[in-house]
């Protein structure tokens, strides 16, 4: 698999700041949730595209905290050789990690010259559980 582009469509940082009434609580690895969805392309078959968004849940934000919202994309490719039918799975799992590891290092980036400490997203993996 090969990636071949990716861009940030919507990147939404927005710090939490203290209303006077509470302390900023500061925080290292945050809960997410992320959306994957994924197209083929239409013409080739070897071809994908996968989007991703990753947000916050409102119910943990507080003072101290960032908001995010990310919205990313990116264009991959696999060998004719792979098996047809496990080009979506690969994609879905290697794809999102690249994405999500994208997003991590741009939010890292991004919230460094916030208010409060850098934010890194915490680890997860896209592999379906064995439930």
């Amino acid at each position: 698999m090969q990636l071949e582009n990716y861009f940030f469509k919507r990147l939404l940082v927005d710090a939490q700041l203290p209303d006077g009434e509470d302390d900023p609580q500061f925080e290292r690895s945050p809960a997410v949730n992320t959306e994957i969805e994924l197209y083929p392309h239409i013409e080739d078959e070897n071809r994908y595209q996968l989007r991703m968004t990753i947000m916050r849940d409102e119910a943990e934000l507080g003072p101290g905290t960032y908001d995010v919202e990310v919205e990313v994309y990116g264009f991959f490719s696999v060998s004719p050789d792979w098996p047809e039918d496990e080009r979506e799975t690969v994609v879905r799992i290697t794809g999102a990690s690249i994405l999500y590891g994208a997003a991590r290092e741009h939010l890292l980036s991004v919230t460094a010259r916030g208010p409060w400490p850098a934010l890194m997203l915490p680890t997860v993996s896209f592999a379906p559980s064995a439930e």
